[in-house]
């Protein structure tokens, strides 16, 4: 197949190509996620920790995701012009994950810790910034690229094949560099990690490059003025303001929790990977429950429930000691990554579902910047918080104090997604 017909053909696609799209959407959520397992959470912060940076900067750090998505707002702007946005889209996502992975010649090129960690922050700024921008336009053709029949089951399965894929690599990732640590050589451990990143990173732009795109049946030529539709909408602004508040609770101490696991509690990378593992199994089992759930009662019963499930997961992690982390951290790891999994694959296909057919991209993006920003200023709000209570309490109960905040939050959003949204 030529460039042309990869890229720019004018033809729908047929069933057979789209049965192949099927797959290959799935393979590249594997990728995905992958890269973002190994590029983020407790790898990042054991790097940024090796380079002796604090656990309020690891979370300023760690939530550059939410900040990136400021571009969100404009880049509705670019995508609704085009009838063919797949090779945008396949540069732009394979730009940002190779980003990642560049972190492992950082220290190659400083010598001192605050060069390094500026570096990284600057390498992750750019990253999520070229990812806020690429994400309303991928979202829309994913989503679009999934089969309208039993949905909930294909996002069932999408999920399940990737939670087993980053288990198997997040533990010999985690095996690896705790033992190349323990023979201090960890800078080796995390060239290994953000080098597989950058590999990955190739086979997911290859992986997006075979889903097939059904051409744009109209082109819009949007106005500054347009970005207010989603908010005008009724049936969307319920929509917006349970993401901004999900956003916020859960932000407001997601980047501190692979600090809290290494720092806090003293846990192992090869246990947290260990931890994946049994996270996975319990996910698989909940995904195809959530899946039934959709399919049968509608996304806003995922949603609610979901939203239970991760505020419970946070009181458990104000509970948690690290006298009984051994014991405990299994049984609310696996209570929380079940709620906030669900939650996220909910609240995407109410964004879907609830916007228009045309401007998809906008309504995507506005929700997205305004749930991220308003994300992202919690972060920083709580990495004010957490220097200000860390020489006082430590680092393990200064973070604790932010779940038990995420856990009101998220009883918030839980009356929320009750009384206002629509049962889709």
């Amino acid at each position: 197949m030529g460039l042309k017909e990869k890229f720019f053909t004018e033809k729908q696609p047929t069933e057979e190509q789209l049965a192949t799209s099927y797959r290959y959407v799935v393979a590249a959520n594997v990728t995905c996620n992958a890269i973002f397992a190994l590029g983020t959470g407790n790898f990042l912060m054991g790097y940024l920790a090796w380079m002796g940076a604090s656990p309020a900067f690891s979370a300023r750090v760690g939530a550059l995701p939410l900040l990136g998505c400021v571009l969100q707002a404009v880049s509705p702007f670019f995508f609704e012009r085009l009838r063919h946005r797949k090779l945008p889209i396949v540069l732009m996502c394979f730009t940002f994950r190779f980003l990642m992975g560049t972190a492992a010649v950082v220290p190659f090129l400083f010598r001192s810790g605050t060069a390094r960690q500026t570096a990284v922050f600057a390498l992750y700024f750019v990253a999520f910034l070229v990812a806020g921008f690429v994400t309303p336009g991928m979202n829309q053709w994913l989503l679009g690229s999934a089969p309208m029949k039993d949905r909930g089951r294909f996002f069932a399965k999408r999920n399940t094949v990737s939670s087993l894929f980053n288990a198997g690599l997040t533990f010999s990732m985690g095996l690896a560099v705790d033992y190349l640590a323990g023979r201090g050589q960890a800078q080796a451990g995390y060239c290994i990690v953000f080098g597989t990143v950058m590999l990955l990173a190739v086979a997911d732009a290859w992986m997006l490059a075979n889903v097939h795109e059904s051409p744009a049946e109209k082109v819009l030529y949007l106005k500054s003025r347009d970005f207010l539709r989603p908010f005008r909408d009724a049936v969307y602004r319920p929509v917006i303001l349970f993401d901004t508040l999900w956003f916020m609770a859960n932000n407001f101490s997601a980047a501190f929790l692979p600090v809290y696991l290494l720092q806090g509690l003293g846990l192992s990378h090869s246990y947290i990977s260990a931890l994946v593992i049994v996270s996975t199994v319990v996910g698989m089992a909940c995904n195809w429950i959530w899946g039934r759930l959709a399919d049968r009662a509608g996304w806003r019963a995922v949603l609610v429930a979901a939203s239970a499930l991760a505020c419970c997961g946070y009181v458990g992690w104000f509970f948690v000691t690290p006298a009984a982390a051994v014991f405990a951290v299994p049984v609310v790891q696996c209570v929380a990554t079940a709620g906030t999994s669900a939650s996220g694959m909910a609240i995407l296909n109410l964004e879907y579902i609830t916007s228009p057919k045309e401007g998809k991209t906008m309504y995507l993006g506005a929700v997205a910047v305004v749930a991220n920003l308003t994300g992202y200023v919690a972060a920083l709000a709580a990495s004010a918080l957490q220097a200000a209570l860390e020489p006082g309490a430590g680092v393990e109960r200064s973070i604790s104090v932010l779940f038990a905040l995420s856990a009101a939050g998220m009883l918030a959003c839980l009356w929320h997604a009750r009384r206002n949204l629509p049962k889709l």
